[in-house]
């Protein structure tokens, strides 16, 4: 059975509580190089200047950067006031995070192999369980032929067998020999289409995996910064998808070498504007101007471009690891459907029961005037006993104490 997304994105979750039995020294290691907001190997970290205490850069930046100036202390002393001019970037730290991203991959592959003595055993096992080889059919009597053996890949690998039978190859043997080149025929197609696994080419097509229109690398990145995909919409202009016919270029003579990162070529950092001194339709112009969308009132447009400096001046934070301009759009497409979905998804059902308790108001008032006749009446019926019963008792005589005894 498939696992599931959640499962799924749990895979590729990683605690230094993952170090079992000869690799739990790992663990202090693992967890030193750990942002403090986000539990994960740092990316792009930063310290805060007057306590030194260290965090990714994006996740730093927004928690300091937050609306009303809640985060603007440091997360893990909360005492330190923390500002982004504070930042100060650690390219000794990121390249120690990076080698240890990949040596942790390796050292969990070797800690979930088996140990050398139970892999003996296994292989002995598996050897006790295989069949006799097949005996060699070939009639063929010539003096020079040699033999070699081969094991076949199981036929039925997905069900787990460890062993597979022995096949006698014969070097005269001209029908092994054709099934030989066949298979390594075979072999050489799987190669060259693995070798087509290379990085796509801004004119290559690919399909987008939400509306499965085809589209150019370059139109598709355009194409889902848009956030307005979805699956069933027609399909775009041949200018949207980037197959309109371009006109030709000049000769490469004169024109210079494009870098690989957009990003590289304007490095100058952000500066957050005043946001209560703009105008919406100046916030508009903000966020046209980074290429980003536009919609969404005034709120959801300042947290927008709130977050977008942020991503853009953490990502100037990493000397090894910088994302381009559509990587970073794509991102901020990303944190803002996850920001906004739970809280669209609450605003919708708070509407909702506003609009139904207003459609059923005669009702509840009718039901409220119900519930209040019917807890005076009860108040009457248990008021109504005692009364009877305080005018039914006897006088009672008080005692004289002056008066004489008899």
């Amino acid at each position: 059975m498939a696992p599931t997304t959640v499962a799924a994105l749990m895979d590729d979750v990683t605690d230094p509580s993952d170090w079992r039995h000869d690799f739990t020294a790992l663990r202090n290691l693992d967890a030193s190089l750990r942002c403090d907001l986000c539990f994960d190997i740092y990316t792009s970290p930063v310290s805060i200047k007057s306590c030194n205490h260290t965090f990714c850069s994006a996740c730093i930046r927004t928690h300091i950067n937050q609306s009303g100036n809640t985060g603007s202390f440091c997360p893990k002393c909360r005492q330190t006031k923390a500002y982004d001019s504070e930042l100060i970037p650690q390219p000794v730290l990121e390249v120690t995070a990076l080698e240890w991203k990949k040596a942790r991959a390796f050292l969990a592959r070797l800690q979930d192999k088996p140990p050398p003595q139970q892999q003996q055993q296994q292989i002995a096992s598996s050897s006790k369980r295989s069949p006799e080889p097949q005996p060699s059919t070939s009639t063929n009597t010539s003096p020079r032929r040699s033999k070699r053996t081969r094991t076949d890949a199981p036929a039925e690998a997905s069900t787990g067998s460890r062993s597979s039978p022995l096949t006698i190859l014969d070097d005269d043997d001209p029908i092994q020999d054709t099934t030989r080149r066949a298979s390594h025929d075979d072999d050489s197609d799987y190669i060259d289409d693995s070798s087509h696994d290379r990085q796509l080419k801004a004119d290559d097509l690919v399909q987008c995996p939400i509306c499965s229109h085809k589209f150019t690398v370059s139109a598709l990145d355009r194409h889902l910064d848009t956030i307005t995909c979805k699956a069933g919409d027609p399909q775009p202009s041949l200018e949207e998808r980037g197959l309109a016919s371009k006109p030709a270029k000049p000769s490469s003579w004169f024109t210079p070498a494009s870098t690989s990162a957009d990003l590289g070529a304007n490095e100058k950092r952000l500066v957050r504007p005043q946001y209560n001194l703009r105008s919406e339709r100046e916030l508009r112009k903000l966020l046209d101007d980074a290429g980003l969308p536009t919609s969404g009132d005034r709120e959801r447009m300042v947290e927008r471009h709130r977050q977008w400096i942020n991503l853009w001046n953490a990502n100037l934070d990493s000397n090894k690891a910088r994302r381009s301009t559509q990587q970073l759009r794509r991102e901020l497409a990303a944190w803002e459907r996850t920001k906004y979905s739970a809280k669209d998804h609450a605003a919708q059902v708070d509407k909702q029961k506003e609009t139904w308790i207003k459609s059923n108001r005669s009702q509840f008032d009718e039901l409220i005037q119900k519930a209040k006749a019917g807890a005076v009446k009860d108040k009457h019926i248990h008021q109504a006993p005692a009364i009877s019963l305080a005018q039914d008792a006897p006088p009672e005589h008080h005692h004289d104490a002056s008066a004489p005894t008899s």
